[in-house]
């Protein structure tokens, strides 16, 4: 089967998440399974939709076109390793492309020359939680897989972050938990359907062999959990975080660290718990975690300070 037929049959794997809930420790897990291949985070299937998702390149011109506001629109993708010379060159074999072609070439090129003999491709990008529907409509076999965390847990991670690496979003209790909330519903459209999986952050670094298992089975591929647990040396050695992105992943440099899932208990003052349960306590015990604050699992209470916070933002 040559390259062309093998992106026809693409079925894609997409982790998606809130950010800081884990989506790069098991996009790195998953990338050192010796069927799938993994590239680093650069979101420009969204950033290129909306000039390109529905035009077909037919000529070199056009695709040198579309090749240079990718480059241009995803600062993230200098990260794959691919020059534009190559892209072009790879892709004028192929045309006429649509978009779906155009992508999933990209990723297949990324793959035979970063991990050759590999056959799965996948894509991990917390702001794709709220596109999965246009990635479904764009690869209609793709499959996806939703890491959720503890909200608290997430602020928490954000808090170090802005601390170790400068200020970033978002910086308090209440637009954390208006961020999580967004994040953790947006699939729930996908809830029930055989294309799409959940699994928690808590429970995969408690647990890894048991959720991998799971994840396994569900994307019908081999269990192999010593190559899919051996990704500090994997990282370490093939650079499957980039130099200038370790800064904020350099857990992964080591193994899983059970205790990172409650470090928000030591690490959150109360009144900052107590802001964000106000908000998203209805949430967090949807989704199985104790309150610290029980009074607060009013599904009114969260919703009347969520519209209050949204009106405030808005002013």
């Amino acid at each position: 089967m040559d390259f062309a037929q093998e992106m026809k049959k693409a079925s894609p794997i997409f982790i998606v998440g809130c950010s800081r809930s884990g989506t790069t420790l098991l996009r790195l897990m998953l990338t050192c399974h010796p069927q799938i291949c993994i590239p680093p985070e650069g979101p420009f299937i969204i950033k290129l939709m909306p000039k390109w998702g529905n035009l077909k390149i037919s000529r070199k011109s056009e695709l040198e076109r579309l090749v240079n506001d990718l480059y241009q629109l995803d600062k993230k993708f200098k990260d794959w390793g691919l020059s534009k010379t190559e892209v072009i060159e790879a892709l004028t074999k192929l045309l006429p492309l649509d978009f779906r072609a155009f992508t999933s070439a990209l990723y297949g090129l990324y793959m035979r020359k970063k991990a050759p003999g590999k056959t799965r491709w996948g894509d991990k990008n917390p702001q794709y939680v709220w596109h999965m529907k246009m990635l479904k409509d764009l690869f209609p076999k793709a499959q996806f897989i939703h890491i959720i965390r503890d909200g608290r847990a997430v602020y928490h991670s954000f808090i170090n972050a802005n601390r170790k690496h400068g200020k970033i979003y978002p910086d308090t209790p209440w637009s954390a938990a208006v961020y999580w909330k967004s994040a953790v519903n947006a699939p729930n459209k996908f809830l029930g359907n055989r294309d799409y999986f959940e699994i928690f952050y808590e429970k995969l670094v408690m647990n890894p062999e048991r959720q991998l298992k799971s994840i396994c089975q569900f994307l019908e591929i081999d269990f192999l959990p010593e190559a899919m647990l051996s990704f500090p040396e994997a990282n370490a050695r093939l650079n499957l975080v980039p130099q200038d992105k370790l800064r904020w992943h350099k857990a992964t440099l080591g193994e899983v660290d059970q205790g990172k899932a409650l470090q928000w208990q030591k690490g959150l003052r109360k009144h900052s718990v107590f802001l964000f349960e106000l908000l998203a306590g209805k949430e967090l015990e949807r989704r199985g975690y104790k309150l610290v604050f029980p009074l607060l699992r009013t599904g009114f209470l969260n919703d009347i300070f969520t519209r209050l916070v949204s009106m405030r933002s808005r002013q």
